[in-house]
């Protein structure tokens, strides 16, 4: 069921005019005066200034910023390179045996050395010394320990307690 559009009467009856309903005239856009126009048209483009210069300002920073990190990459690349020749020159061989002899005492395992002990009392050597002490019975630790610390029972020795 459709409606039937209804009329307005109006004061003039010779007249009759349509419901207000949706008009089949097109509404035009306000039009700008030629002033405004050109106001809005400058905004435009200053802002489109605007942004293509902050563009630039980025890259010119970003390039400054690139380029300060690859001389630290250089800087640390050469730093890589001076440590790997120092680790190299400190492993080798041959200056492993030269700190061995001079500051550790080492020897190769064909040389022997000769070590002169002063005797320890008159006409006896420490050698002789040893042959001649008394085996004590015990334990080996306990002898070995007894060895060691001369002069100190054992239990002494154990318990850490001084003469």
């Amino acid at each position: 069921m459709v409606a039937a559009p209804v009329e307005r009467i109006s004061a003039n009856p010779a007249r009759v005019e349509p419901a207000p309903g949706p008009s089949r005239r097109t509404r035009q856009a306000p039009r700008l005066r030629p002033g405004a126009r050109l106001a809005w048209l400058g905004i435009c483009v200053l802002l489109l200034a605007w942004q293509c210069l902050a563009q630039q300002a980025a890259i010119f920073e970003l390039s400054f910023q690139l380029a300060r990190l690859q001389a630290e990459q250089e800087a640390l690349d050469q730093q890589i390179l001076r440590l790997t020749l120092e680790k190299a020159r400190l492993a080798s061989l041959a200056r492993v045996e030269q700190v061995a002899r001079t500051q550790l005492g080492m020897v190769e395992p064909g040389q022997v050395r000769v070590v002169h002990v002063t005797p320890v009392g008159p006409g006896r050597s420490p050698a002789l010394a040893l042959a001649q002490t008394a085996p004590q019975e015990g334990r080996w630790w306990e002898r070995a320990l007894a060895r060691i610390l001369p002069g100190r029972g054992v239990a002494e020795a154990l318990s850490g307690q001084r003469p």
